[in-house]
C-alpha cells in the first residue's frame, strides 16, 4: 500500500504524536491526500550523509536481499488479489542482486544462507535466485539473459499462490488430488509472467514452467525440447533443490549444506544437469558457506566463503566454543 501511494521513505522525529499517526493510516488507506507539513512523521525526506551509511559489502548485499524481498512481497500480494502483475519491480531487484553479486561473490553466497521458516516462499526465491545467477556467472551467460534468468528463479513458484496453503504445508504424504493441486504451480507461474510482459519475460517464464521438469524429462510439467528443460532451467533447478534441501519445513528438518551437495550429485545426469551440479560443487566448495564445522582444536565455526581442496584454508567466522 505503501508503494502504491509512492512512499519511498518514512522519518520518524521523536517523539511522535498519536495523531500523526492516525494521519499516516489515513494517508496510506487513500482517505486522506497527503500528511501536514508541520508533523513529526516526513515521507520521501531522507537526510543521510555518507557516514551515516554502512557500505561493507554485506550491508549492499542486505540491501539488495531486501529489495528483492519488498518486489516478492508486492507482486505475490498484487497476484493473490488482482490475477496479475507488474514485472518492473522485480527486473530492478534482480539487477540489484547481479550488481552485488559481481562485486562481492563470496558474500552473496553467505548471503543466501538466511532462512526464514515462517516465510520460507520469499525467502527460498530470493536464495534460489542469488545461487542461480551465480551459477550462471559461472558457465559464462552474459547479463542480457542472467537477469531474465534472475527474475524467473525469482518468480519460479508464485504460481503456488493458485496452490491452498493447506495443501502447501501438509506434513504426510499427499493425496493424489492434493499432489494434482502442487503441479499446477509451475504452469500458473508461467502464464502470470508472460501475462505480465515486459523484457525478458518469455525466459522468465520458462524458467517458471521447467524448474520441476528434471533433466531427464521425468518431472513435472513434461517439455518437448528433446525432452529436456532450457539450460536456464537446469540451474535454476539445481539452485531451487539445494535451498529448499537447507531449509527447514514444518514436515521435515533440514540437512547440511554437504548432505545437499551429495543428494544432487546423487540425482545428477536424471532428475539434474551433471555438468551443471559439477559446476556448483566446484562454485560451492566442500564446506559451502553457512556450513558448521568443528575444528581440530575444538572450536565450532561456520564457514563464509567456499575452500576449494581438502586441506584449504577456510576463510570462517567462529560462533561458539566447544565448552559452551
Amino acid at each position: 500500500e505503501m508503494q502504491a501511494r509512492g512512499v519511498e521513505s518514512v522519518k520518524l522525529i521523536r517523539p511522535v504524536s498519536n495523531q500523526d499517526l492516525v494521519d499516516l493510516a489515513s494517508f496510506i488507506g487513500g482517505t486522506s491526500d497527503d500528511l501536514p507539513a508541520d508533523g513529526t512523521i516526513l515521507l520521501n525526506e531522507v537526510f543521510l550523509t555518507s557516514s551515516d551509511v554502512d557500505t561493507t559489502a554485506m550491508s549492499e548485499l542486505r540491501t539488495s536481499y531486501a529489495g528483492s524481498l519488498d518486489a516478492l512481497l508486492v507482486v505475490t500480494g498484487t497476484m493473490a488479489s488482482q490475477g496479475t502483475f507488474e514485472l518492473t519491480g522485480v527486473i530492478d531487484a534482480v539487477e540489484g542482486l547481479f550488481e552485488s553479486s559481481v562485486a562481492h561473490g563470496n558474500a552473496s553466497l553467505l548471503l543466501s544462507t538466511v532462512k526464514s521458516h515462517d516465510e520460507y516462499t520469499f525467502f527460498h526465491s530470493v536464495n534460489a535466485c542469488i545461487l542461480g545467477l551465480a551459477i550462471g556467472r559461472m558457465v559464462g551467460i552474459e547479463k542480457a539473459s542472467l537477469i531474465p534468468m534472475g527474475v524467473g528463479a525469482v518468480l519460479h513458484d508464485i504460481g503456488k499462490v493458485a496452490v491452498s496453503t493447506a495443501v502447501l504445508n501438509y506434513p504426510g504424504r499427499l493425496s493424489n488430488e492434493q499432489w494434482k493441486e502442487i503441479t499446477i504451480h509451475p504452469q500458473e507461474g508461467a502464464l502470470a509472467i508472460m501475462a505480465a510482459g515486459g523484457p525478458g519475460s518469455e525466459i522468465a517464464a520458462t524458467v517458471a514452467f521447467e524448474h520441476h521438469a528434471r533433466y531427464d524429462g521425468t518431472g513435472y510439467p513434461r517439455v518437448t525440447r528433446d525432452g529436456r528443460p532450457h539450460p536456464y532451467s537446469r540451474a535454476v533447478a539445481i539452485a531451487d533443490t539445494y535451498d529448499a534441501i537447507t531449509t527447514r519445513r514444518s514436515y521435515r528438518r533440514a540437512e547440511t549444506p554437504h548432505r545437499a551437495l551429495q543428494i544432487l550429485l546423487e540425482s545428477a545426469g536424471d532428475h539434474y544437469d551433471p555438468d551443471l551440479v559439477r559446476v556448483f560443487i566446484r562454485m560451492m566448495g566442500l564446506y559451502p558457506p553457512g556450513s558448521i564445522l568443528e575444528l581440530q582444536d575444538g572450536s565450532v565455526v561456520v564457514t563464509t566463503s567456499p575452500s576449494d581442496e581438502v586441506g584449504a584454508p577456510l576463510e570462517t567466522l567462529i560462533v561458539m566454543d566447544s565448552n559452551k
